[in-house]
């Protein structure tokens, strides 16, 4: 209960703006609103656990992954982790294929059948071994699925990506910087080019 109460806290916290706008042009929120970052949870998605890693980001109107979340944030390193993230709940996913089938395989190499096809014995070890690997292959299956399904990082985590992003951006729009904005390098090279 706690946990949801926190999620529910950071995705109404999401759900406000940000950042006051109220100084800028029609033209530069236009341009803000395009380039921003926003994060949001899914209602649904609050039945679940871990959903408070089952966040979406969005720059402008368009979704993006979490790798492509946290380089366009500039944060290239947890970039690399999302990535890394969803590659092992792929290779979890392909890896449950070969250990099912092995489980299939060593059940059946312990089965005796009489001449009418039908089932004598079932040898002790071929079921223990043909169950311990149906166990590895679901428990595969669900790891993989889980970190397909839910992201790297924290709801948490990437609102504060947001947040320092968003802020930064403005301050760039207010100044009459670079009309596009890819990472806080960039930013900071400019800024540094000014002075």
């Amino acid at each position: 209960m706690k946990k949801l109460v926190q999620t529910l806290l950071v995705f109404f916290m999401l759900a406000c703006p940000l950042i006051a706008q109220s100084d800028l042009t029609p033209e530069q929120q236009k341009q803000f609103k395009e380039q921003s970052l926003s994060v949001q949870i899914p209602s649904w998605r609050l039945l679940f656990p871990n959903s408070d890693r089952n966040w979406i980001a969005t720059q402008g109107s368009k979704a993006l992954s979490e790798s492509s979340f946290y380089e366009i944030a500039g944060f290239p390193e947890e970039a690399k982790q999302a990535t890394a993230h969803k590659r092992i709940g792929f290779l979890c996913l392909i890896g449950s294929i070969p250990v099912f089938y092995c489980g299939v395989a060593w059940l059946n190499s312990g089965i005796t059948t009489d001449p009418f096809g039908r089932v004598e014995s079932i040898s002790t070890d071929a079921m223990l071994g043909g169950l311990i690997c149906f166990t590895a292959s679901a428990e595969f299956l669900l790891n993989g699925l889980d970190k397909l399904g839910n992201s790297w990082s924290t709801v948490g985590r990437a609102a504060a990506a947001t947040e320092e992003f968003n802020s930064k951006l403005l301050q760039r729009i207010e100044n009459g910087g670079e009309t596009r904005v890819n990472t806080f390098e960039a930013m900071d090279q400019h800024d540094s080019k000014q002075q």
